[in-house]
């Protein structure tokens, strides 16, 4: 099946998508002088950043049948919640999003949403790799490698529920400004949580 309106998105929101993979703890995650401690951090960033997002969107899915949209193959933050078990941190407190809350009032918006989180598994998979090259073969990584099998078919799915909810140009649009939204909203809360080390990053 050719994808029409995923690529809408794409080209909609590409200058954002490019804003925020530029920022150094991203980068950093690459890094071959990766350490673990960072890997932890942003770990912990991302738990609360998906946990907020899924939270937010979930009411527009939990509608849908398995063949609709798997919903439980989607969600990252139980993965998230996983890796930082096997780092024996505890799991962090919610506070960080309050600051910059995003909020997700109709199916239109949620899609826009979805594509982000989604579309960050395409990038996962050369990531996650990376990342046990770079701290060894026991650092977990389930968050980067348990959405792979899932991440094909759940494409297809926003690609139908897109050209059905979204595909008139008001909605289309609100899709469109939800995933800006939420490319802005990872920036910000990235940024926001390392801030103190944002000198040290830009160094490497």
């Amino acid at each position: 099946m050719s994808l029409i309106y995923i690529p809408k998105l794409r080209k909609a929101t590409h200058w954002y998508h490019q804003q925020l993979e530029s920022l150094p703890p991203l980068q950093r995650v690459t890094h071959p002088e990766l350490t673990l401690g960072h890997y932890r951090d942003l770990l912990k960033c991302f738990f609360h950043i998906y946990l907020h997002l899924e939270e937010q969107i979930y009411p527009y899915f939990c509608q849908l049948t398995r063949n609709e949209f798997n919903w439980n193959g989607f969600m990252a933050s139980p993965r998230l919640a996983k890796d930082l078990v096997h780092l024996c941190q505890p799991l962090p407190g919610r506070h960080l999003c309050h600051e910059h809350p995003i909020n997700i009032s109709n199916l239109p918006q949620a899609l826009g949403c979805c594509y982000v989180l989604l579309g960050s598994g395409f990038g996962a998979k050369k990531i996650g790799p990376l990342v046990k090259q770079n701290l060894g073969e026991l650092t977990p990584i389930h968050f980067y490698e348990e959405g792979q099998p899932y991440l094909k078919s759940l494409w297809h799915q926003l690609e139908d529920l897109i050209s059905i909810y979204s595909a008139e140009v008001n909605d289309m649009q609100e899709t469109i400004e939800a995933a800006i939204a939420t490319f802005q909203f990872f920036n910000q809360q990235i940024q926001q949580a390392f801030h103190p080390v944002k000198q040290e990053v830009k160094d490497l």
